[in-house]
This record gives structure tokens, sequence and C-alpha cells, in this order.
């Protein structure tokens, strides 16, 4: 398909062009376009179906009818070090969102960086990308179904009885991204982490923290101000920025 002859805005939420589609590969590619990349910002991508959606570390997405996948898309204005803190303001989005649709008997609570789970069981992931001089946030939201693994357990809203259209979740997460990205922007990243800790899964705990080939255990102490975990080891502190955690 040819993206560029399609491309039309279907409305502005604020502040946000959105693009829908019916069916793309992965939303998270098709920003890479150059024609995205000429485009007003900030804007945000739709699909109703994607054939090759991917989650963190190039794993496979799995991806039902009725459930959500966007990316919302800005600039980097520049200095693009401190944008892996928005992994922690995408956690207080969504994680809020999800609070804001079902009934406070569940457990919300964030998993390192910005997983959401409900009652222990994974309903929405997010995947931050830098391409050039954008940031693409991706967002897989389960709403109406969710996929059946064999590592984790996952749960979609119509799970814990809500019936909700896909287009108030996506009203709803565009509101509290503006809310939370601000409120980064004038106070910094450590309210957010403050904040992010007190919703946080782990922190105390002995953890796994996979990355690829490697497995390392110890004590969830803390997060540091850029975001990455720090583990206590049998070989002492560590840090790690970046990997799949498990309890």
């Amino acid at each position: 398909m040819n993206y560029n002859k399609t491309i039309v805005p279907i409305y502005n939420n604020n502040g946000f062009d959105i693009y829908h589609y019916d069916e793309l590969s992965s939303s998270a590619d098709i920003v890479k376009q150059d024609f995205f990349k000429s485009i007003k910002y900030p804007f945000v991508v739709i699909a109703n179906k994607q054939n090759k959606g991917r989650g963190r570390q190039g794993r496979v997405w799995q991806c039902f009818d009725g459930n959500l996948f966007m990316n919302i898309v800005i600039p980097t204005n520049g200095d693009s070090s401190k944008y892996s803190q928005l992994s922690f303001v995408m956690a207080l989005v969504i994680s809020d969102v999800v609070s804001n649709l079902i009934s406070e008997k569940h457990s919300v609570k964030v998993k390192w960086p910005n997983d959401i789970l409900v009652n222990k069981s994974k309903i929405c992931g997010c995947l931050i990308e830098l391409n050039d001089n954008q940031l693409s946030i991706g967002i897989g939201f389960n709403i109406k179904q969710s996929p059946q693994l064999s590592e984790y357990k996952t749960c979609s809203l119509m799970d814990l009885g809500v019936n909700v259209d896909k287009q108030e979740v996506v009203d709803l997460i565009i509101a509290r991204f503006n809310e939370w990205y601000n409120s980064w922007q004038k106070q910094g990243f450590d309210s957010i982490l403050d904040i992010w800790k007190s919703r946080a899964i782990g922190i105390g705990e002995i953890i796994t923290i996979n990355q690829h080939n490697n497995k390392i255990i110890g004590r969830f102490v803390d997060v540091d101000n850029y975001g990455g975990i720090i583990l206590l080891t049998d070989k002492g502190e560590k840090t790690i920025n970046a990997g799949e955690v498990w309890f």
C-alpha cells in the first residue's frame, strides 16, 4: 500500500492529529516512513489490525480484534538523552486510564519500566523508539481480548467486566498523556519517579532480569534518575537500563 497517497488525519484531539488505518504491518514501523517525518507534530497513528506487531526485545505482539494498537509521535526537540524517562511517564498515563475504567477492587500496578498489570496480569505494554527527529511511543492495550501466554498472565478490560469503546480509551490516553507530559516538562523527572515508585510492583523483592540469554538475579533496590533499575546482587549493586523483569 502506498500510505503517502492515503494519509489524511481523521480528526484532531487535544492538539494531536489522528491517523487511523484498518490494517497495518505495524504502527511503530509506519511512522518511520519519510512522509510521517515531514507532517505536523504531535500526531497519533492507530491500526485496527496489525500483521507484524512487536514488543520489546523484538518479541511478537499478538494482535487480536478489538484491541488497541496506537503510536503517539512527538518531536525530540534537541536533546534526546532524557527521553527514556517517558517510559515512566507512560506508565503513569496508562495506569491512570486503567484505574479510571475498572473497579477499585482490582489492583493496578506498574512493572518496570512501563508494563501495566491488573491483579498481576499484563493488560498493556509500551514501546518507546527514537527515530531521527521523532520519538514514537507504541501502545498495545488489551481491550476486548487477551493472549494466552506461557511466560506470564494477561488480561483485558473485557475480562475485568468492562465493555468500553476503543475511542473512549484513545481519548483518555491522549488526555492523560498531555497532563503527565506537561508535568514532566515543568517539574522534571523526580516527581514522576516518586509517583511511579508508589505504583510499582517488586521494589524490595528478589527479581530476575532477562537480557537476551543473560539472567541477572538480585533484590530490586531502587530506580536511578535515568530510569535504570538498581539491583543488589551477590556481586554487589548493579544498575540495569534494559531487560525484562520477572518475579
